[in-house]
Formats: structure tokens, C-alpha cells, sequence
């Protein structure tokens, strides 16, 4: 379909230019059926009040907007950015995009002092734009509606509610004391972590040949042990388990009804909204993250269970999202904290504070490590890698590298 290539130019006239305040974006346009970018121009920056900004952004596409990797595709696709007096016809300035490094982290490239504010035309009209050197074309009629239809709203709703719900649930979950139900067929289809557990590959897993029946409770105080699975496969289990649960009964018909309940799991090293957090994903598609620690359901959070219990989609959301969140106040913590569990992480975290460590060594965050390392388990190692890096030995100054790119804060157009 898009087997033919050819050049293409968008451009976007904008008029009182120089009355304008603030960022101004171009609509959405594409050098493929997968391919859209954007423009964004600006008369005057904050940091060079002097300057004009512009820039080239990607908007992913489904399949980049979920993976921190580097977005090869779009490595092909040399452009030219500009800016164009209309009544002249004449560039007033061009820049070369680098689009070599585009991913999660780096939607976008482009200069903060592209050219001067008095180049800009006296009788504010101008033209922003840009050149590719390659695009597709087809010979088939595009038919799909645009923009892309969203998943209704009412079906995520009308599967989040069978979440923690008594009545549809067949596995209950005793996470820090706390009671979460779910369907172990749903869990199954959308996990194979899950999946092996429900079918008892695992030697702590017991499968039932005849669930027990069981009163619903919807609020418990009782204490969580080590994560495992158990089974109630005799009346008297049934009975003492029963009596060791303490909270209210559903009110009403469901108070006397009976479930069938095959599996009762122990979570312990995980917090309930976690936990939660992560099988609605699992329902839904759909996945919430906060900045307050307490909430516990931080990308580090998120992170943390998707990784155990090998939620592929939601680790890589979750890592997109540690990467959109890394800054130079909370690079340093977040490197000696928690980056370094997990090998991708702390490599990306690493490469970002040994490229912006003249900035990162002022921050509060970093002094807060620096004065207080007991509390951080790998303090020393992790110093110790950190300064073979910034001081690398004569015979590894050509030769250590880190494969991460971070574009660089003059040209960071996010």
C-alpha cells in the first residue's frame, strides 16, 4: 500500500507574529499512515527572550507510545525545518532536524534559539515549516476514520466493575489484610504469570476438584503471611477459615447467598492499591499513576509489581513513565533509591545523571544523598560506577559508552 516514496513539505501561516505569547502548535500531519509529526514555533523563550524557537515533535503512534526504545522508523525520514518571510518567499532561517534519536523520552528536536526576533517580519506574517526528504504514498484509498476512534469509555467501565466484585469472583486475594476478588478466567487470559499459577504448575499451588461453598465478605482485617497459594479442599479448612475472618457481611440477599471461591492467594510484599492498581490494568487496559509516594501507586510502584509478576505492557508504561518524570532535582535519589534494582532502569537513570551532573550536583536531591548514604543500601557501589564514568581511566575514554541517548537540554523540544 505505501510501497511508492516521494518528497513532501508541509508549511503552516501564521499571522501577528509578533503579538503572540506562548508556544503555537501546527495541526497533526503525517509522512505515512503511521507516521505523524507536529510544529511548534515560539516568538520568544523564557531562557532566550531574544530568540524565536521551533522545533519538529513526533506523536507516536500505538506501537512507539508504549516502548522506551529508540524509534528506528523514523530514522528514514531526513527533515529540514524553517522559517519563511510569505511576502517574499524567502527563508529566513533552516535548521537540519536530527531525528536519529526520537523515542518516549525525546519527542521532539529542535533549536530554542532558532534565529533572531527581529529577523521576524515587521508586518507579522509568517510562515513555519518543514521539509522531508522522504514520505510514502499509496495507491489505495486510506478508509480508516481519523482521528482513530477511542475504546468506549462504557466497556472499560462495565469490566473495571467486575473487578473486586463477590459476585463474578472466583479467586480472592489477601493482600496486607486486605480482600480483593477476582475472576481467574479474566487473569488467565491476560497473564501468563497468572495463568501458570491457576493451573498449579507451581509446587505451592493447589488446585481444588471441588470448590468449597462460602459466605462473601466485602471488608476484612485479617493479617496477611508470604505470598502463596492455598486451598480450602475440605469442609474443615473451609470452616476454620471462615472463622478466622473478621468485617461486615453483605447486606441483604447477598449476605445469604454462597460463592464458590477456588483459589485464596497471600500477597505481602505489595501494598493494596498496588496490587489493585495492577489487576485493573489487567481488566481495563487502563492504568493510573500518581506522584505521591503514599498513594503507592507510583511509577515505581507499578513498576516494581508489573516487573514480578510479568506484566510486560504495564512495565513498559510504567518505564515510560519513570523516564518522562526524571529531572535534575530527582535524578540522584531516584538512582541511588530505587534505579538501581533493575538493570534498563538504572542504565538510562545513570547515562542521565553523567550527562547532566553539573546541574545534578547542586540539587537538593543529590545533597540529600551525599549527606546522608547509609540510608541508600548501594551508596558506595553505585558512586563508585558513577565516577568511572565521569572520571574514566586513560584507556577507557574512547572506549566506554553507554548505549541511551538523552537529547540535550538546549534542543529538548518535549
Amino acid at each position: 500500500m505505501t510501497d511508492l516514496k516521494c518528497k513532501a513539505a508541509f508549511e503552516f501561516r501564521i499571522y501577528n507574529v509578533l503579538k503572540l505569547a506562548g508556544d503555537v502548535y501546527s495541526p497533526p500531519f503525517a509522512t505515512s499512515n503511521e507516521m505523524f509529526w507536529q510544529l511548534v514555533f515560539n516568538p520568544s523563550t523564557p531562557d532566550h527572550p531574544q530568540f524565536c524557537s521551533l522545533g519538529l515533535r513526533a506523536i507516536p503512534n500505538p506501537e512507539e507510545e508504549n516502548t522506551t526504545g529508540i524509534w528506528k522508523t523514523r530514522e528514514m525520514y531526513g527533515a529540514t525545518i524553517f522559517l519563511k518571510d510569505p511576502k517574499t518567499n524567502k527563508k529566513i532561517d533552516v535548521g537540519k532536524a536530527e531525528l536519529n534519536g526520537f523515542s518516549a523520552t525525546r519527542r521532539g528536536f529542535g533549536w530554542k534559539d532558532f534565529c533572531h526576533s527581529s529577523e521576524l517580519p515587521i508586518h507579522g506574517e509568517l510562515i513555519f515549516g518543514v521539509d522531508f526528504e522522504v514520505a510514502d504514498v499509496g495507491t489505495v484509498a486510506h478508509s480508516v476514520t481519523l482521528p482513530g476512534r477511542p475504546a468506549a469509555k462504557d466497556l472499560a467501565d462495565a469490566w473495571g466493575e467486575q473487578l473486586n466484585n463477590p459476585e463474578t469472583a472466583d479467586v480472592q486475594f489477601n493482600v496486607k489484610g486486605r480482600i480483593i476478588y477476582a475472576n481467574s478466567g479474566i487473569l488467565s487470559r491476560r497473564s501468563e504469570y497468572f495463568r501458570k499459577m491457576f493451573e498449579g504448575v507451581w509446587a505451592e499451588t493447589k488446585k481444588f476438584k471441588k470448590p468449597p461453598n462460602r459466605q462473601v465478605p466485602t471488608r476484612h482485617t485479617r493479617d496477611s503471611s508470604d505470598s502463596t497459594v492455598t486451598s480450602t479442599s475440605s469442609s474443615e479448612k473451609t470452616k476454620s477459615r471462615a472463622n478466622s475472618i473478621s468485617g461486615e457481611l453483605t447486606s441483604g440477599n447477598a449476605a445469604q447467598s454462597e460463592r464458590q471461591f477456588r483459589y485464596m492467594i497471600d500477597i505481602s510484599d505489595f501494598f493494596h492499591q498496588t496490587f489493585l492498581e495492577m489487576l485493573r490494568f489487567l481488566y481495563t487496559d487502563q492504568v493510573t499513576f500518581s506522584k505521591r509516594k503514599d498513594s503507592h501507586q507510583t511509577a515505581f510502584d507499578l513498576f516494581a509489581i508489573a516487573d514480578k509478576y510479568i506484566v510486560t505492557e504495564l512495565r513498559e508504561r510504567a518505564k515510560v513513565k519513570i523516564f518522562h518524570e526524571l529531572n535534575p532535582n530527582n535524578a540522584a535519589e531516584i538512582l541511588f533509591s530505587s534505579a538501581w534494582k533493575w538493570p534498563d532502569i538504572k542504565e538510562f537513570v545513570m547515562k542521565y545523571v553523567v550527562d547532566n551532573f553539573p546541574r545534578i550536583r547542586k540539587t537538593g536531591g543529590f545533597k540529600k544523598v551525599e549527606g546522608n548514604p547509609r540510608s541508600y543500601p548501594m551508596s558506595s557501589e553505585i558512586l563508585v560506577e558513577l565516577l568511572s564514568f565521569l572520571v574514566p581511566c586513560d584507556n577507557e575514554k574512547n572506549s566506554r559508552t553507554m548505549e541511551v541517548t538523552i537529547v540535550k537540554p538546549d534542543h529538548d523540544m518535549n
